[in-house]
């Protein structure tokens, strides 16, 4: 299968994923689709903007939860999480992801009521963690809510016990080094 075949399949992939929120926004919008819920089902799906979400967005959608980090509506039993976090560039916030196998994005554009997804990136750990059949943690500026993580991973089956193992010392370490400022930070990293 060719790269273009493969970034097919995801943009076909999100656009189904998609299609029931965006029936629910009245307004122009163009975002990041990014992680896990590009390559398999039953995930919720994460959405990122270089910029702040517009308030309007949110004005028909069941928001459930919401935090300083995002705010998640449900949408026919599917979990949408609106990001705070972001990057300059979807490459850049590929890049800073914590763990190999959410190494992975699109652009969703959702303009005059026709949405369009395009522009599938993925990092070249992304693609060794598809071949190995497995993940690992790479760096984080969050670590410690990295580390809380794993052990969702290894329940789901994305890391066996061995990785599982690495990445929560790889984490720990990562947490050690880095540590905290104050109580403000500690509650930032989780």
């Amino acid at each position: 299968m060719k790269d273009d075949d493969a970034k097919a399949i995801i943009e076909a992939r999100v656009a189904t994923k998609l299609t029931p929120l965006l029936k629910l926004i009245d307004t122009d919008l163009v975002f990041w689709v990014a992680g896990g819920a590009l390559i398999r089902d039953g995930n919720d799906v994460d959405l990122f903007r270089p910029n702040p979400w517009p308030n309007g967005i949110f004005a028909t959608l069941d928001v459930r939860n919401k935090s300083a980090n995002a705010r998640t509506a449900v949408v026919d039993d599917v979990a949408f999480q609106f990001c705070n976090y972001t990057k300059p560039t979807l490459g850049e916030m590929l890049r800073s992801f914590d763990f190999a196998h959410c190494q992975i994005g699109c652009v969703a554009s959702w303009i005059g009521g026709v949405l369009i997804v395009e522009g599938v990136e993925w990092t070249p750990e992304f693609a060794l963690s598809r071949c190995a059949g497995t993940s690992w943690f790479t760096g984080s500026e969050y670590p410690l809510s990295s580390l809380i993580r794993v052990g969702k991973y290894r329940k789901s089956g994305i890391l066996s016990s061995g990785a599982a193992i690495h990445a929560t010392i790889d984490a720990l370490v990562a947490v050690v080094n880095r540590g905290f400022k104050d109580y403000a930070d500690f509650k930032d990293q989780l």
